[in-house]
């Protein structure tokens, strides 16, 4: 698992990589939403992703979720398009279904990398924040030789704590690749 920081806990004392003993950052019961949190849910993010482990990626979305993928020229002209439109915790669900069922042996498959930069949290409330971050996706294929970047962006991510654990109440991947070198089956 990789690490994105060392901060301090909110608690004071220890880190986000000590917490609290048998805990894991993002399961804090009956703790307020803190940036050690936040970041500890990034982390799992790209874990998961990275790992292509949908069902770890999918529980860290709360019931009341959304995942989209858009590029940064739509964004910038206010256009509705979108690569991805996951409006719901149902369709993560069915996204879920789609790479481990559907796709499962129909795909030319990779190994994703993730590398985050210039995380930017901000907490609204005890139970709610936003976070921004940088990203470059790479990607290798099992019959390539090397790496190759597939996709550069940025995370715009609002937080909820649902059940003393922090959840993505809404992940928003803005990319500046207009035209992705291949198409991609896991998250970005």
């Amino acid at each position: 698992m990789s690490r994105i920081l060392n901060a301090p806990t909110a608690a004071g004392g220890g880190t986000a990589e000590e917490g609290i003993p048998g805990q894991r950052d993002t399961e804090r019961a009956g703790m307020a939403l803190d940036r050690a949190a936040v970041v500890a849910l990034v982390d799992r993010y790209v874990e998961a992703v990275d790992g292509r482990d949908m069902r770890a990626w999918a529980d860290l979305f709360a019931q009341e979720a959304s995942y989209v993928v858009v590029s940064r020229e739509n964004v910038e002209r206010g256009l509705p398009l979108a690569l991805v439109m996951d409006h719901s915790r149902d369709r993560i669900e069915d996204r879920v279904t789609s790479v481990t069922k559907v796709w499962a042996g129909h795909i030319n498959d990779y190994w994703p990398r993730h590398m985050i930069s210039n995380l930017d949290v901000n907490i609204d409330t005890p139970s709610s924040g936003g976070v921004r971050a940088n990203f470059a996706l790479f990607v290798t294929e099992p019959d390539e030789i090397g790496s190759r970047l597939l996709a550069v962006g940025r995370y715009e991510d609002q937080v909820t704590l649902e059940g003393g654990v922090a959840r993505f109440s809404s992940k928003k991947v803005v990319l500046d690749t207009t035209v992705l070198p291949r198409y991609f089956v896991y998250p970005i």
